[in-house]
């Protein structure tokens, strides 16, 4: 059986522009964009968020900062992304799981009835909400 390739479109467009991606984020008003968002998020005290595409991890490490008390876990398949959502963590100086891959693949056990993540946030900002024992 042959091998599957999964590919991926980084942050940015291009590896050389991933440098610009977050001041461009924020120059088109992305961190008002992701308070607002968080705003109707309800996240509650002892919940596990999932942020699939997390990129650079600037919504991550913002969710974790105003909810020290949630798990969080990003998920992206562009290592040059996580590492730059690593470095923001560490500077930050929260504690968030950053996962390398896809939802498909990765987090398919998810699809139990005894999954934990009580809310996630797809690439395009819509928030879905899965309780636990529930099933997407």
């Amino acid at each position: 059986m042959e091998e599957s390739r999964r590919t991926y479109i980084p942050a940015a467009g291009h590896d050389w522009a991933l440098p610009l991606y977050d001041p461009i984020v924020k120059l088109f008003g992305g961190v008002r964009a992701r308070k607002a968002l968080l705003d109707h998020a309800a996240i509650h005290p002892g919940y596990r968020v999932l942020d699939i595409g997390c990129g650079t991890g600037d919504l991550v490490t913002l969710i974790k900062r105003l909810h020290s008390d949630v798990d969080v876990v990003g998920l992206d398949p562009d290592p040059k992304a996580l590492a730059r959502a690593r470095r923001k963590a560490e500077r930050a100086a929260v504690t968030i799981q950053l996962d390398q891959g896809f939802f498909a693949d990765d987090y398919s056990f998810l699809r139990a009835p005894d999954a934990s993540i009580e809310r996630s946030r797809r690439r395009s900002g819509v928030w879905g909400v899965t309780l636990k024992r529930e099933r997407f």
